[in-house]
């Protein structure tokens, strides 16, 4: 589960959305299998990893993404939350995931709701990388000129390169150029 999730988590990163979708395919499987319940602590990056893709499939596909890929992103938003009931080093991360699947569905109010609880579970636990996700989450779903939009990406891009997240930089990065180029045509 743990290295399955990885390698779908670094397939989805790398552009091979087809390897990571099997790949996440088959940690779905085994979290079913194991009837919802986590095995350890250890297995969260695969649990992260099927709702990171399967998020990222309705994301990049928007209101045409499949029913059964919009199912499994609700199914693994909820083994999230089941995780995080076992472990709560998981919480951070089940409210993460679950503000972007309230996003999707429409619902920005709730995904804000979502991500604040993400940001202040993470805050509470010190969890610095989840912090820079729920920053960085909050700050990109805020309209461009939002006076909150870029300090929460600044926040973001300061806390993932001081952590050598290089991916997440990226993304962040991205984020605020967009915005520049908003405000200023």
């Amino acid at each position: 589960l743990y290295c399955r999730g990885l390698l779908a988590s670094s397939l989805w990163r790398s552009g091979e959305q087809a390897s990571a979708r099997r790949y996440a395919d088959e940690v779905a499987t085994l979290i079913k299998q194991a009837r919802g319940i986590p095995v350890g602590y250890d297995t969260i990056d695969g649990y992260r990893a099927v709702a990171e893709v399967y998020l990222g499939l309705w994301e990049q596909a928007g209101a045409a993404a499949p029913r059964a890929v919009k199912a499994a992103a609700r199914r693994a938003c909820r083994a999230l939350h089941t995780y995080r009931r076992f472990f709560p080093i998981g919480e951070a991360v089940a409210w993460q995931f679950q503000g972007q699947l309230e996003w999707l569905a429409g619902k920005p109010k709730r995904a804000h709701v979502a991500w604040r609880r993400s940001l202040a579970a993470a805050e509470r636990m010190s969890m610095p990388y989840e912090q820079a996700e729920a920053c960085f989450q909050i700050g990109r779903h805020l309209p461009a000129g939002h006076p909150g939009r870029d300090p929460m990406l600044q926040r973001a891009l300061a806390t993932f390169a001081h952590l050598s997240a290089e991916y997440d930089c990226a993304c962040v990065q991205a984020a605020l150029e967009s915005s520049e180029r908003a405000t200023h045509g």
